[in-house]
């Protein structure tokens, strides 16, 4: 708490004003994203919410992941929010509200930790912990938790939960006591988390917010009575899809590129974590077929190539230095992965 004090103590003032300031009569939506961290953060803020007396009813779930292809999924945001006075997001990246959302002119208060831009002004509050220390990584759940503490005592389990969903520990160590990464799954929230996953993958985020927030604490969400049924299907399907990579799996020294067409949402995204955490010393790039486009996946656990210009440059997407996303088009796989190829030529150990 002493960082978020000291950092962002004027803007957690905004924040705290534009809650405060929320009219009974007034339309409020929440818009989440669709990881771990995305909905154990939505999860968190309702709560801390519904104990101040400002409940909201109406949460949507990030369609960012096509944003840019054509703009389908961004209409279909802006549709669902043109109608509410204020919009709070959790967990979506800032450059993405920047590009799509703040020409609105909505009242938002952003949440996020993801790079990009300082979008404070007048109408937008950011509270975003590398505004002030860019390096910094605590996932939005350790945020919402460390602002809203004195209402969320009962809840550090699922501040845990989407922390360490996010692979947030280095600087979130107030709240996760785990030694190294390469275990983190191998611990009761990393178990947790891949269960949360496995449940989201298959029911969707907004039944897996539900459950969140009728669970009172760690063991009601891992012995849900469906959530077995979903990791099963789930490691299925990952155990399919790890197969299917390593067969079409190039490899350029360091350099690790793959492609594979995933059944069930969520694959790639835990797929990739998991190559990247038990192989770290390489930079794993994954090309994920969904119709006519590709979901790229980027992991460097080393933090000796910054993923999130990489995928700016390459891939129409962007992200952390160590983990990071996009989407193309299935006709620029070709330039996309010669460019990143290009680009990390000195990793390859080949001359491109």
């Amino acid at each position: 708490m002493r960082l978020l004090k000291r950092v962002l103590s004027k803007l957690l003032e905004r924040g705290v004003s534009f809650l405060e300031g929320i009219k009974k009569n007034e339309r409020i939506v929440l818009v989440y994203d669709t990881d771990v961290d995305g909905v154990a953060s939505a999860a968190l803020f309702l709560i801390a919410m519904k104990k101040m007396g400002k409940e909201i009813k109406t949460t949507v779930p990030s369609t960012f992941k096509r944003m840019g292809m054509g703009g389908t999924d961004a209409s279909d945001l802006k549709t669902l929010i043109k109608n509410f006075d204020r919009v709070i997001t959790v967990d979506v990246p800032v450059d993405l509200i920047e590009r799509y959302l703040v020409g609105m002119k909505k009242e938002m208060l952003v949440i996020d930790h993801h790079p990009g831009n300082d979008l404070n002004s007048r109408r937008v509050v950011l509270i975003n912990p590398r505004l002030e220390r860019p390096e910094v990584y605590q996932p939005v759940s350790y945020v919402v938790y460390k602002m809203f503490l004195r209402f969320l005592k009962r809840e550090r389990w699922l501040a845990a939960l989407g922390t360490v969903g996010d692979y947030g520990i280095d600087d979130c160590r107030d709240l996760v006591k785990i030694k190294s990464k390469k275990n983190i799954w191998r611990t009761k929230y990393g178990k947790a988390a891949m269960l949360v996953t496995s449940y989201i993958a298959v029911y969707g985020p907004e039944k897996t917010l539900r459950m969140f927030l009728a669970s009172k604490n760690l063991d009601d969400v891992v012995h849900h009575r469906e959530i077995k049924l979903a990791s099963e299907r789930f490691k299925k399907e990952l155990k399919r899809c790890r197969e299917e990579f390593w067969k079409n799996a190039e490899v350029h020294g360091r350099l690790v590129i793959s492609e594979i067409k995933a059944r069930q949402n969520r694959v790639g995204s835990t797929l990739i974590t998991r190559l990247a955490t038990e192989n770290q010393e390489k930079i794993v790039i994954l090309f994920e077929r969904d119709d006519n486009l590709y979901r790229v996946h980027g992991r460097n656990e080393s933090g000796d190539v910054d993923m999130g210009e990489l995928f700016k440059k390459f891939c129409n997407g962007g992200g952390h230095k160590e983990a990071s996303s996009g989407i193309i088009r299935k006709n620029e796989i070709s330039d996309c992965k010669g460019g990143i190829i290009r680009e990390l030529a000195k990793f390859t150990g080949k001359r491109v």
